[in-house]
């Protein structure tokens, strides 16, 4: 057995595990804001969105998201949402049907990254390592995972430019998710600040993201 090798693995897996812990913890929060909003959905409680929109289930909301929903996939949860939405609200479902369509298209992004990162290991062969020592120095080095899928194995490069892409979508499907529950608790107020932050452009975004960045040792 390699000592070296070994060594070298072991400092690629523990040079990844804040990217890798940050981008989930991120995609926890946001399928936690999908989940709170289906159980207000069934449960609606009085509330605005400038209050802790951590606290806005009642004693039935919670129990419906403690027994159920939190037994759910996430898949299952952006399944659920869009006919739930146009059966407890015909006219949000009827005049917004872009934003249902970016909200759904955006959270399986999400969803996706996450369960790459999640579940694909760290790719330990010789170019991976090759590649990972050519960036010795600089504040983030790229980092490869496998990706198992339909009998074939894929490498994925994480890399600045990657992770920066997958956190502005994040933030865009919360502003989103948000946008959506304003318009359910018929507060349009709310509902336009979530969707003035949810068009921030790309450097726009990259501003508010900056801490986020920085602090998972990536530069925007």
């Amino acid at each position: 057995m390699d000592v070296e090798r070994l060594k070298e693995s072991l400092d690629i897996f523990t040079s990844c595990v804040t990217i890798r812990g940050g981008i989930i913890d991120y995609a926890v929060w946001i399928e936690n804001t999908l989940t709170d909003i289906i159980a207000w959905c069934c449960y609606p409680t009085s509330g605005r969105l400038d209050e802790d929109f951590n606290n806005q289930l009642d004693e039935n909301g919670i129990i419906l998201k403690s027994l159920i929903l939190t037994k759910l996939e996430f898949h299952e949860k952006i399944e659920i949402l869009k006919p739930l939405i146009s059966i407890k609200n015909k006219d949000v479902w009827n005049n917004n049907l872009e934003l249902m369509k970016n909200i759904s298209k955006d959270l399986n992004k999400v969803r996706e990254f996450r369960n790459l990162l999640a579940h694909s290991p760290i790719d330990t062969s010789r170019e991976a390592f090759d590649a990972w020592d050519k960036c010795k120095g600089v504040e983030f080095r790229p980092f490869q995972v496998l990706d198992y899928k339909k009998g074939r194995v894929k490498p994925h490069t994480i890399d600045n430019e990657e992770i920066g892409t997958q956190l502005r979508i994040a933030v865009r499907a919360f502003f989103r998710l948000l946008q959506l529950w304003a318009l359910l608790k018929s507060d349009p107020e709310d509902a336009q600040t979530c969707e003035n932050m949810a068009m921030l452009t790309d450097m726009e975004l990259n501003k508010e993201l900056e801490m986020i960045m920085k602090h998972l040792g990536v530069a925007t």
